[in-house]
């Protein structure tokens, strides 16, 4: 037995041609607009297909990933959709449509997205849109062959949703999220409205998770004029948190429609203070500060920890006077409300 390993040491080092090679692709789907869909309208699936080799590329004609869609709600046209490049649709019928790279030979860590349209036919949902790749033999996309060396089964295989929904009379526009004194601030506007009933404010940590219900707002039933809304989210989130917001428009039949997704990283304690001059003379301090909730609470404390003075900062720059202390090295710590802080050495001179 060891004549023959001896054989293929020999090989693999005069023919590193012949060494063999992992390669793997690795699927993943995902509906965009938060997996709905207009009624009569259309939504893009987005197909990723990423090469996990660290150094081999996917051969040419080799991959077929496909999409199969719910046909009791939705269909996939026979046009709008979007390839990369070399990339070609071998078969799209009975709500499977199926892929091929082609030409496009798909480098080591490199990952390639097409976008697939589907049309919204009938009201329902939330159904299973299933992915899965298949192989080609690497000359023809039509003709079967097996798997890429090295491909881990698990990796081909991936689900998303689909919802459809009936669109309602109201004209829905400038939606926006920012962040405002530490907290996540929504205002959107409509053109119009018809029978409209009310607006659900939603929430999510990410854009596969669920939703959460954070507060209503009424709507005004009937208007003809630009109408202005806005909501503040006053839950404490951890900083550097991406938060997700949707809007559920809803009317008074009960029939509803989402906004766009919106995110918004909760930034609260990217707090800054400064202080001049530093040193301190005859008392005199300004204080430049931002990023807290205002108002804040600023205590000056000795090198022992007793506290020598405090004063309240409103948004902005402040000037305070400290009492008459001994030079040396002081301390001044600033907090707000929320619990933002911020700590400065201090030195007092005559």
């Amino acid at each position: 037995m060891k004549f023959p390993v001896f054989i293929l040491i020999l090989l693999a080092y005069f023919f590193p041609s012949l060494s063999i090679t992992a390669q793997n692709v690795s699927l993943n789907i995902l509906t965009r607009n938060a997996g709905t869909v207009n009624l009569g309208g259309t939504v893009f699936v987005e197909i990723t297909l990423a090469n996990t080799s660290s150094s081999v590329s996917v051969p040419v004609n080799k991959v077929r990933p496909q999409i199969s869609v719910p046909t009791s709600i939705v269909s996939i046209p026979s046009s709008g959709h979007q390839l990369p490049a070399g990339w070609s649709i071998i078969s799209n019928a009975g709500g499977v449509i199926r892929l091929c790279n082609g030409s496009d030979a798909i480098p080591p860590n490199t990952a390639r997205t097409a976008l697939i349209a589907i049309q919204g036919n009938t009201l329902g949902g939330p159904f299973t849109i299933s992915g899965n790749t298949t192989f080609a033999n690497g000359t023809v996309c039509s003709t079967s062959g097996g798997a890429t060396s090295g491909d881990i089964a698990g990796d081909n295989t991936s689900t998303s949703t689909i919802q459809v929904f009936d669109p309602i009379p109201v004209v829905f526009m400038n939606f926006n999220a920012s962040l405002t004194n530490c907290k996540p601030v929504l205002t959107w506007q409509t053109e119009s409205e018809i029978n409209s009933d009310r607006f659900e404010i939603e929430t999510s940590k990410s854009l596969t998770g669920n939703w959460t219900l954070l507060n209503a707002m009424p709507a005004k039933g009937f208007s003809s004029t630009n109408s202005h809304y806005r909501f503040t989210d006053q839950n404490t989130y951890l900083n550097n948190e991406n938060i997700f917001y949707r809007i559920k428009m809803v009317d008074r039949d009960g029939k509803y429609n989402f906004s766009e997704v919106l995110t918004v990283k909760a930034t609260c304690n990217s707090i800054e203070a400064s202080i001049f001059p530093n040193p301190v003379r005859k008392g005199n301090l300004t204080i430049k500060h931002s990023g807290f909730n205002y108002p804040v609470d600023v205590c000056l404390y000795s090198a022992s920890g007793q506290l020598i003075s405090k004063h309240i900062l409103l948004q902005g720059t402040n000037h305070i006077q400290i009492p008459n202390t001994s030079p040396g090295r002081y301390t001044m710590k600033l907090i707000d409300s929320s619990g933002n802080n911020s700590t400065i050495t201090v030195l007092v001179q005559q």
